[in-house]
């Protein structure tokens, strides 16, 4: 007598195979291919910072359903370690949260249009999230003058992108000084 239920069973090799990729991972993965490539491009010449590169990369994986979307808090910390990227600070450089906002303000918006950062206090929380990443340290504030208080300034720990280090070929790889063999 047979079964009067069917018994689903797993897709074999070939049917997974041969079954049309769904939703989001339809997206154009050669198209997806290329860019990452780009990026990597990119990145290997200096062109972008390795904080866009990570955050295009992202776009990206979600774009092809592998990875969820970045939260939006983690785009604005991405957008102001770009910033100070582009002004092409060093470690030891000051910078004020009014000089970040100023910057950051007329170039990002959210995804509806409305700039997230149309306030001081609203650059402030991200700057915040860079010092407790360790990027920025708060500097002692200014003496108390008349007037209206200055903009706490922050001291930048580490920079926001980091170039690969290039061994000097004028040096050599064994030291004979010390007795060694070269």
């Amino acid at each position: 007598m047979p079964d009067p239920v069917p018994h689903d069973r797993p897709p074999t090799g070939r049917e997974r195979y041969d079954a049309p990729l769904s939703g989001a991972r339809h997206a154009d993965l050669a198209r997806i291919d290329l860019e990452l490539r780009v990026l990597q491009g990119l990145a290997a010449t200096g062109g972008l910072s390795h904080v866009q590169v990570r955050r295009r990369a992202q776009e990206l994986a979600a774009e092809a359903g592998y990875v969820p979307a970045p939260p939006p808090e983690q785009e604005r910390v991405d957008v102001v370690l770009g910033w100070l990227h582009r002004q092409q600070l060093t470690v030891g450089d000051d910078v004020s949260v009014s000089e970040i906002h100023r910057g950051v303000y007329p170039l990002h918006r959210n995804d509806d249009g409305r700039r997230w950062c149309r306030r001081v206090p609203d650059v402030q929380a991200v700057v915040d999230d860079l010092v407790a990443a360790g990027y920025l340290r708060v500097l002692p504030a200014a003496p108390a003058q008349r007037g209206r208080q200055p903009s706490p300034r922050y001291e930048l720990l580490r920079a926001p992108h980091t170039l690969i280090a290039v061994p000097d070929p004028t040096e050599t790889a064994h030291d004979t000084s010390r007795g060694g063999t070269p």
